[in-house]
């Protein structure tokens, strides 16, 4: 995964390289992670999820982690 870091905001878009649609890896993500992307087909942007970071670090860190997992596996 790759980003441009954001100026301002509390969100990201990141871009993925995987052979799937941002629907099918945002779908395949929560169900086996917990972990909630908007699919980048939803802003007309596919190929990216869009992540929101607006939560407490913890939570944030323990997301990531699970995020990693999954790329790791995928």
């Amino acid at each position: 995964m790759s980003y441009i870091k954001p100026k301002s905001g509390t969100t990201a878009l990141l871009k993925y390289d995987l052979p799937i649609s941002s629907v099918e890896f945002c779908t395949t993500l929560i169900e086996q992670t917990g972990v909630m992307f908007t699919p980048g087909s939803a802003l007309d942007m596919e190929g990216y999820v869009r992540v929101g970071y607006a939560n407490n670090q913890q939570v944030l860190e323990t997301g990531l982690a699970r995020v990693s997992g999954f790329l790791a596996h995928s």
